[in-house]
């Protein structure tokens, strides 16, 4: 699990900074079962199945956890980074305001939160766009992010 990196002279007496651990707390309880790629959900499937159960019965070492770190590695999953609180506490107002049109201030500070967020090949790094459908896209997977930390 990556860490958020925290800005330096934070305040960890304000209530705003208490209602972000509160929901960072809830984040990691939200991710921590979450599969990390082919290999965690093809694991569940046989547990839910029984077929880990039978397999298990029948050999001590049936080589299941080292295909499942490959196919792990092989086939992951979009993974996220932790929101820093100063994030947080942006998108909040952000979402919590409901806003219409984004400025290029706000979609340059959306774009830096997202980059963060969902690392990525600097080659691939979200930048600022005209395109609404990408913006629109952007917006509603920080919202996710977001969501997972129940506010």
């Amino acid at each position: 699990m990556i860490e958020p990196i925290e800005p330096q002279g934070v305040d960890k007496r304000t209530k705003e900074y208490k209602a972000y651990k509160k929901a960072y707390e809830r984040y990691l309880e939200n991710t921590k079962k979450e599969s990390k790629g082919l290999g965690d959900t093809i694991e569940k499937i046989t547990k839910a199945t029984g077929i880990k159960g039978f397999v298990d019965m029948l050999s001590d070492d049936c080589g299941c956890d080292e295909r499942k770190e490959a196919l792990n590695k092989a086939i992951p999953y979009k993974r996220t980074v932790p929101l820093t609180e100063s994030d947080f506490q942006y998108l909040m107002t952000f979402f919590k305001n409901d806003v219409k049109v984004v400025t290029a201030p706000v979609q340059k500070k959306l774009n830096l939160i997202y980059n963060k967020v969902f690392p990525a090949k600097s080659s691939q790094q979200a930048g600022f766009t005209t395109c609404k459908g990408c913006l629109k896209r952007r917006i509603n997977e920080l919202r996710k992010v977001f969501k997972v930390y129940g506010i």
